[in-house]
């Protein structure tokens, strides 16, 4: 039988605990939510499971505790987390009125104090039978938010990062992603297409399964060299210069393609690039040439000496996996989203 219950939790008089799921989305701060609850309340039922019920992992950071009297249990937070986010703002902002107004003697100093329409939680209190009907607790929480406010591409990544953090690819998404690169971007990184890097490649990731036509290495090797030659990641986290590099390869001369990345000297002109001066990625590309050319001209490079060079790969081999796995760590150590464990009793 699926376990369903509604519960209405006072926390005037009961003492109730909250918990969030690692692999739910960030909670973002919200002043419209925050002051409809201020007016009105929690009116929508929070989707939460009894902490015994629950197998997975925890945010031992976001987290919060409402009331001081007997207890109400411990919840795992399914869907909600923003409106428990938004009254425990109110409820401390009330406490700290109130503490501070006590340690007033002046009746007229003292400030006004925050209402708040009700202390009430209602509750859909749900087990672990119950989410399985809809494929385990993850894909439920998916399918919630898709219903409700739908979840950005990072959700979705930060998720299936979160599921399967062995996942090199998963890792190198993650990363790109906090560098604040779309998802097409990353797709382009990745694969060459915008198209690769979606939901439902992100799912084969966590399961462990490998797509065709990626390549994290070599589009974290490039990501890296690029940087080293001296462009900002900001201009890398645009889609131009991934485009431009990408069309330079499908002329099937790939090897070729990052002999002429590692001759590039016009940097700055590259990334002052606009389309009011035309096309850009024909802009970057023909930047690239003439400065290849140039080189060429330069040290009077013959045609078997620029096959023999390209076919050393001399900027991708700057970047070792090492660094890589450096940079990504580096990145792992930020937590987005993370707010300290907030008790408002």
């Amino acid at each position: 039988m699926i376990n369903m219950k509604n519960v209405v939790i006072d926390f005037e008089s009961q003492s109730v605990e909250f918990k969030f799921m690692v692999t739910n989305r960030d909670v973002v701060a919200n002043s419209n939510l925050r002051q409809e609850i201020q007016k009105y309340g929690i009116a929508q039922d929070l989707i939460v499971m009894p902490i015994g019920e629950y197998d997975g992992q925890l945010n031992d950071s976001i987290g919060f505790k409402f009331g001081e009297g007997e207890s109400a249990g411990v919840y795992v937070v399914i869907d909600g987390q923003h409106r428990l986010t938004c009254l425990n703002e109110i409820v401390a902002k009330i406490q700290k009125v109130k503490a501070e107004n006590e340690a007033l003697k002046d009746e007229k100093k003292k400030k006004y104090i925050p209402s708040l329409a009700s202390t009430e939680i209602p509750l859909k209190v749900v087990d672990r039978e119950y989410v399985e009907r809809y494929g385990g607790i993850d894909n439920y929480v998916i399918m919630l938010n898709n219903t409700g406010k739908k979840w950005s591409n990072k959700d979705f990544i930060i998720n299936a990062y979160q599921r399967n953090e062995d996942s090199f690819e998963l890792r190198v998404i993650n990363c790109l992603t906090k560098d604040k690169m779309s998802i097409s971007t990353i797709s382009r990184w990745l694969s060459g297409n915008t198209k690769v890097i979606n939901n439902k490649s992100l799912q084969r990731l966590v399961k462990g399964e490998q797509i065709n036509g990626i390549d994290a290495t070599e589009a974290m090797k490039l990501y890296l060299a690029l940087q080293t030659l001296g462009f900002s990641k900001s201009f890398l986290n645009k889609r131009y210069m991934i485009d431009a590099i990408n069309d330079l390869k499908k002329s099937g001369e790939e090897e070729k393609t990052f002999l002429k990345l590692s001759k590039i000297t016009s940097i700055s002109q590259i990334e002052k690039t606009n389309y009011a001066d035309g096309d850009v990625i024909a802009q970057i590309k023909s930047i690239i040439n003439t400065d290849y050319d140039t080189w060429r001209i330069e040290n009077v490079i013959g045609v078997e000496e620029e096959i023999e060079a390209a076919k050393k790969n001399p900027l991708l081999e700057t970047v070792s996996r090492e660094d890589i796995e450096t940079y990504l760590a580096t990145s792992s150590k930020v937590k987005e989203g993370v707010k300290p464990f907030n008790k408002a009793a």
